[in-house]
């Protein structure tokens, strides 16, 4: 059903720091077990080293993750959205050599408004974080008042459930083909959208 290539869509110095982040993370990356809505609930789990001791939980979500104000906001009002050693922290917490911080970066509550319609895409890359398709030109990225049939955001609708959020983070108008990046999570979606 998807044609899986390895292609870099992003070229330079932030393709290179957004490797770095997903990659260096991905080794610490946790998905939970249990219920539906803990499967969804993407975590990075992070060791703190000699570089970050002393410092608050907020300094190194904004400069190590590159955390947005408004995702640190919402992450720390969660019962386990910033876990330190087991234990829920805020972000005023300071950090030890030694300590885990666990961090929530899924999405919660968000769904995808879009009205499921099955229909073909053509994958070109898809992981845990995001996915890159080709778009047809003959397909919307997402609905207008006029209702033009199926966008992409009904087929990911339909693909993936309504309980992934959709998060473009390029968009092609209806007409034009190409190759089109897709967030599976509001924190990829900074990520990637301030790399552009």
């Amino acid at each position: 059903m998807k044609n899986i290539l390895p292609v870099r869509v992003f070229g330079g110095e932030a393709v290179d720091q957004f490797h770095h982040i997903i990659s260096r993370t991905k080794r610490e990356r946790k998905l939970d077990g249990g219920t539906e809505e803990n499967r969804r609930m993407r975590a990075l789990t992070l060791t703190v080293d000699e570089t970050w001791n002393g410092s608050t939980v907020k300094h190194l979500l904004r400069s190590k993750l590159h955390m947005a104000e408004g995702l640190i906001a919402r992450v720390k009002l969660r019962e386990t959205g910033l876990m330190r050693n087991g234990e829920r922290v805020f972000t005023n917490a300071i950090l030890r050599t030694g300590d885990v911080l666990r961090v929530e970066t899924g999405d919660e509550g968000t769904v995808n408004e879009a009205i499921p319609i099955a229909a073909p895409l053509a994958f070109v890359y898809e992981d845990e974080d995001l996915a890159v398709l080709n778009k047809s030109p003959d397909m919307a990225v997402h609905g207008s008042t006029g209702g033009q049939g199926c966008t992409v955001a009904n087929a990911l609708a339909a693909l993936w459930g309504r309980e992934t959020a959709f998060h473009p983070v390029s968009r092609l108008d209806r007409g034009t083909s190409g190759l089109m990046v897709i967030a599976k999570s509001a924190y990829v979606h900074d990520l990637l959208r301030r790399m552009l």
